[in-house]
């Protein structure tokens, strides 16, 4: 599991705020992609670049939360609290912990270790901590100076010795361990807004200095102790030069950052970065041709800009401003999957984009925040919220209109987001395994969710109620709907009639039957333990055609003998899956083109066909 911040303690910087309501203890609930919105004028720049700054932060491993370690301290000290205080009243003042040293344990107690949860002083630095950790290991592995001990010592760490090795108290041990000791050195980048590849050097007396970075640290006020790295592109020729030139760790992070541009920008073209010694400047080779990096578009450069850093460390906290600058909608998209294949970093981002919110919902690795403050009020607080995805007060700071342009070259119209999901995982593991040009969302394509029945107000048919002109609207379109058994059959042959190969009617129920039987068993491996197997003869006509979450239930399990143990079942009402989103998100993760249905792959032919057709 990467790491990465899920917390961060604040301090007097941030008064000026309210996070949910409260004052600013801390930040909570963050993710590996942390997004900050609001209008302008709203504080989010400040916060974040505050962020930046803390230099003593606490670092918490990510899937641990202050809840999980307290009500893990609570079951450690009632099982272990009165043997420890018996075992240092009665038998030591002070310990030798064999690699640490001695251990003053007359002055340790238990419970001033770990406050409240969510409490201020819990951020604040204690080496009390450490020692007690460091203590309980060593008393442990038995690893302790019996000479050191009054009375019987080795009775007394045998006895404790016992009651660390239990499973509450290695547990808890391992939380200590994990949690808040030997974090990792994150190294800290800011990136601006101003910023870019254009060499400003004929205008200044020293070529080697920044002048946007230093610009920036003089009026954001950066220091050297606050250990930022304030990257603008402006002397990206001497980080190439030096990475090229450096250790065989630093030449392999720039060949895999020139395989990130091949794959990600330049349609798998070779890409060779040359810094050019005799102009000081950087160029590009692509495919075999080369180009000064400045004369490539702003929105290559603007992404070159925001991903270069990404590879020159290990393991990084990058505070990007407005990434969406220069970069239409497909660019932003590219951008959210830059950052996604570099897990090992921790990303906070500034954004008035709708579009890079709307990516948001491809991912769980996200949490947004909005800034909003009472304009006009001088006193008034800034107010910070943790946003689910979907709330409409999101667009409204933005500004942003319901209206919007479909800027992609075609777009496949689906009845909801499940579809939307499962089509993208089908025609991407299709196009990886055939060895096809990939093709690109929100560039080649775009989905539109028709919502069911609604599709009867679009222009698909002729139809004498006025309709909307779908064609007008997006151009060259392909529509997919369920077979819903033998129901609207007069619709499906008049849309056949019409639309042709740019109609596919699923040959299944609905998308979830197109799932293959294994892909299903990891589904519900998930839900029901993973010593579940797929019961053997189940028939694959009956889950085309059978409502998947009955099929699941009847078919599978109540078949076979085999008790539920998912809360509330597989099958609503009407037969299909219970919470369609989440089981979708199972199934497409982790599947592999080996399991896919041949329904999947058909469907995947089929609209990679109608994509790659040229209109």
């Amino acid at each position: 599991m990467p790491n990465y911040y899920s917390s961060i303690g604040l301090g007097e910087k941030f008064s000026s705020y309210t996070i949910n309501d409260a004052e600013p203890h801390q930040i909570e609930r963050l993710s590996q992609i942390n997004i900050f919105i609001g209008a302008n004028n709203s504080g989010k720049s400040r916060f974040m670049r505050e962020l930046s700054k803390l230099s003593a932060t606490p670092y918490h491993l990510s899937g641990v939360n202050l809840q999980a370690l307290n009500a893990e301290y609570e079951l450690f000290k009632q099982h272990i609290a009165s043997e420890f205080n018996n075992f240092t009243n009665t038998h030591a003042d002070s310990a030798q912990v064999e690699g640490f040293g001695r251990v003053d344990t007359k002055n340790i107690d238990l419970k001033t270790y770990i406050p409240s949860a969510y409490s201020k002083e819990y951020f604040e630095s204690d080496t009390k901590l450490e020692d007690l950790k460091k203590l309980l290991v060593a008393l442990r592995d038995n690893q302790v100076n019996h000479n050191s001990y009054r009375g019987n010592p080795r009775e007394a760490v045998a006895d404790l010795k016992m009651k660390l090795s239990s499973d509450q108290g290695e547990r808890f041990i391992s939380l200590l361990d994990n949690y808040i000791f030997d974090p990792i050195n994150f190294k800290k980048y800011y990136i601006p807004t101003l910023r870019s590849l254009n060499d400003f050097d004929e205008y200044q007396s020293d070529p080697t200095q920044d002048i946007f970075a230093l610009r920036t640290k003089e009026v954001y006020e950066y220091t050297d102790t606050d250990a930022v790295d304030v990257f603008t592109g402006q002397i990206l020729y001497s980080r190439v030069k030096s990475m090229l030139l450096g250790d065989l760790e630093d030449r392999s992070r720039m060949r895999d950052y020139e395989k990130f541009l091949s794959t990600k920008l330049f349609d798998g073209q070779e890409v060779i970065i040359i810094p050019k010694e005799k102009d000081d400047v950087v160029n590009v080779r692509i495919g075999g041709i080369e180009h000064p990096i400045h004369q490539l578009g702003d929105g290559i450069q603007s992404l070159i800009i925001l991903t270069f850093p990404l590879f020159e460390c290990e393991n990084g906290v990058f505070f990007i401003e407005e990434p969406e600058l220069n970069m239409h909608p497909g660019m932003q998209r590219k951008f959210m999957e830059a950052i996604q294949s570099r897990p090992q970093h921790q990303y906070f981002l500034t954004t008035h984009s709708n579009h890079l919110l709307d990516l948001t919902i491809n991912y769980d690795n996200i949490s947004v925040y909005t800034f909003k403050v009472e304009l006009g009020d001088p006193d008034a607080k800034k107010e910070v919220h943790l946003v689910t995805y979907g709330d409409r007060n999101i667009l409204e700071l933005l500004g942003a209109q319901n209206t919007s342009i479909f800027l992609a070259n075609k777009t496949i119209w689906v009845e909801g987001v499940t579809d939307r999901l499962y089509i993208s995982k089908f025609l991407e593991l299709y196009t990886e395994h055939s060895d096809l040009v990939p093709l690109r969302e929100d560039i080649d394509y775009t989905f539109v969710e028709y919502g069911g029945n609604n599709i009867t107000h679009w222009s698909f048919l002729d139809s004498t109620d006025p309709t909307i002109n779908v064609e007008r609207l997006c151009g060259q379109l392909m529509l997919v709907t369920d077979r819903d058994g033998d129901r609207k059959e007069a619709r499906k042959a008049e849309l056949i009639g019409k639309l042709g190969d740019r109609y596919y009617l699923l040959p299944c129920n609905e998308i979830e039957n197109s799932l293959s039987l294994k892909t299903l068993e990891k589904v519900i491996a998930d839900y029901e333990g993973s010593d579940f197997t797929m019961p053997s003869g189940i028939n694959n006509n009956t889950r085309r055609s059978k409502p998947i979450g009955a099929f699941i239930e009847e078919d599978i399990f109540q078949a076979n003998g085999i008790a539920i143990k998912r809360k509330g079942g597989y099958k609503d009402t009407s037969g299909t899956i219970k919470q369609k989103l989440s089981f979708c998100r199972k199934a497409i993760k982790g599947m592999t083109y080996e399991d896919m249905s041949t329904d999947g792959e058909n469907l995947a032919a089929a609209v990679y066909n109608f994509l790659s057709k040229v209109s």
